[in-house]
């Protein structure tokens, strides 16, 4: 995130930059995005539609709320299999003061089954 000068906080993406110094395209048939925010589906090269989305901000809403990574990092195929079979943690259980409403959302976000997930980003939204 960043600070912009009128006080708002901006997202941004650093994962994959691209600027004119890589020589680098996406090819197809392969998987392009950050390990700990893809969802199962992505990690086992299904097709993928805004719900991937979904999932990555759930991720990232359960990692400002805990202060901790939701898929620990480390080297690809362990990332990949903690992606696969990430168990069930509730942040409120990593830490106090989590409100339950939020649990609910951050997991219905994290949804293994994509069908079950928050929708849409609008969804997402009226949630919180």
């Amino acid at each position: 995130m960043l600070l912009q000068e009128n006080g708002r906080l901006r997202l941004i993406d650093l994962g994959i930059g691209k600027s004119s110094l890589q020589n680098w395209q996406t090819v197809m048939g392969t998987t392009m995005g950050s390990l700990g925010y893809m969802p199962p589906e992505q990690l086992m090269g299904q097709p993928v539609d805004q719900r991937a989305d979904i999932f990555a901000l759930g991720a990232v809403l359960f990692e400002l709320v805990t202060q901790q990574p939701y898929i620990e990092p480390g080297p690809v195929p362990v990332m990949m299999h903690r992606g696969l079979n990430p168990g069930v943690r509730r942040a409120s259980e990593l830490r106090d003061g989590v409100p339950k409403a939020i649990d609910d959302i951050i997991l219905h976000a994290l949804s293994m089954i994509p069908e079950k997930r928050l929708s849409s980003a609008h969804e997402f939204k009226l949630a919180l």
